[in-house]
């Protein structure tokens, strides 16, 4: 579908105009391996280069919806030397030309370019950046269904839910990321006015020590509950990570032992996990 492919070329280009420099000045390299003819690369470069850069507003615009799902990571990020530089360079950023050419989220994406080597200086950014990255993906994942289950056999197929995010994260993570977003709230505006007014003082950041970590869950909930954000046991944290990816009631059970459980309470563990709606029975 060459036309798709065209059409998120020219929401790079609308978006970065390096990268539109770079395809006015050779196409066939700036456009190198995506499924475009000659025309269409031709095409591209038919109007005015200044076409593209008519509205000086997008990528401002684009930026000030990001930090709404990213408050707490941009507003220690605009308080930086060049902050509102070094966030705009999202647009300019592998990660986001990637997410578009894919049909990706730019929130998500956003959360990589903030947690990469960017802010590599400021760890607390990064720790920060984790977090909301994790809320953004759980946004993302839907409502939980309301079905039948079928009953648990050995080899019913299990996953972690689509609206839980597991992370790991060091033990003063999420007290910093919860003062953060309450002081943000407390400004007497908008958490986001709180977020751009770069006066608006934050509680600094003590420096971490260690290397700990621990499981956090985000878990999403339907209709306008909203969702949780809560440390998880190690245990619990180990066995919903045994389930990032597809696997089966027989072997969460044998994980559940090795954990600690006892094997008559494994199967209940897992049922558990099911009616809570962290693990979900795959087709």
């Amino acid at each position: 579908m060459t036309a798709v492919a065209m059409q998120r070329v020219v929401v790079r280009m609308m978006f970065d105009a390096t990268f539109r420099d770079r395809v006015y000045a050779d196409a066939d390299t700036a456009l190198q391996g995506l499924d475009l003819t000659p025309d269409e690369c031709r095409w591209l470069t038919t109007p005015d280069p200044r076409a593209y850069g008519t509205d000086t507003y997008r990528c401002s615009r684009a930026l000030t919806g990001l930090l709404e799902e990213y408050p707490v990571t941009g507003a220690l990020a605009l308080r930086l030397p060049r902050g509102i530089d070094r966030l705009h360079g999202f647009f300019a950023a592998g990660v986001f030309h990637q997410c578009i050419q894919e049909r990706g989220s730019m929130a998500e994406a956003f959360g990589a370019y903030l947690g990469a080597e960017t802010f590599a200086q400021q760890p607390d950014i990064a720790r920060m950046a984790v977090v909301e990255w994790g809320i953004a993906r759980v946004r993302r994942a839907g409502d939980i269904p309301s079905r039948l289950l079928s009953e648990l056999t050995p080899d019913t197929r299990l996953r972690l839910a689509p609206w839980v995010e597991l992370l790991s994260l060091h033990p003063t993570t999420l007290p910093r990321y919860r003062t953060l977003f309450n002081c943000l709230g407390q400004y007497g505006a908008s958490r986001l006015e709180a977020v751009l007014d770069t006066a608006y003082a934050l509680p600094a950041s003590q420096p971490v020590q260690d290397d700990a970590t621990e499981f956090v869950m985000v878990v999403g909930a339907s209709g306008a509950a909203g969702l949780s954000l809560e440390p998880a046991s190690d245990e619990l944290g180990a066995l919903l990570n045994a389930a990032q990816t597809d696997t089966t009631c027989r072997e969460l059970c044998t994980a559940a032992v090795h954990l600690g459980a006892e094997p008559h309470e494994a199967l209940e563990l897992i049922q558990g996990f099911l009616d809570e709606h962290l693990l979900v029975q795959l087709a």
